[in-house]
């Protein structure tokens, strides 16, 4: 499922937005939600450069150093919150990262092992020599037109059967 960055990018400044307004009105537990939220939209769309800079902004948005003054268990809440923030944003962007990564390589591995495929069976079907390929059982899987040339059978007639 491709994820609509323009929406997440809508949500992420929203959040932002609203966070610092938030922050003034509630209790400081409460406000690190929409913090985390905005941190984990953030990885969903840019992985690990938006889970660090999504948790750098929003360290920044509950600090929100013009509507609060700081006391000593305000400056504890928000370096907590900073450190939950930045924990929350590298580590998911580190495994969403590497996840994308991982489904990109095996995506590729897959299109060569099709490239691969289509190429054998070019050659299988120009070779002038008679080929036929056998599974594990040795039932006959594919034939060229050469063998069957030879064979002077269909390749339905050959398809299927056992060797021997």
């Amino acid at each position: 499922m491709k994820m609509n960055k323009r929406w997440l990018l809508v949500g992420v400044l929203l959040l932002s937005v609203l966070l610092p307004i938030a922050d003034y009105y509630t209790p400081l537990p409460i406000i690190e939600l929409p913090g985390i939220m905005l941190v984990i939209m953030a990885v969903a769309g840019w992985g690990l450069g938006g889970g660090i800079m999504a948790a750098l902004w929003a360290t920044l948005a509950v600090a929100s150093l013009l509507l609060k003054p700081f006391d000593a268990s305000y400056w504890h809440a928000l370096i907590s919150g900073a450190v939950t923030f930045f924990f929350l944003g590298a580590s998911t962007g580190w495994i969403v990262n590497r996840y994308r990564r991982q489904r990109s390589e095996k995506e590729r591995l897959y299109r060569e092992a099709e490239d691969n495929e289509k190429r054998i069976n070019m050659l299988m079907d120009v070779a002038p020599v008679g080929i036929l390929v056998t599974d594990q059982n040795i039932a006959i899987k594919r034939v060229n037109n050469a063998l069957l040339a030879l064979l002077g059978k269909d390749s339905a007639e050959v398809i299927g059967k056992r060797i021997g």
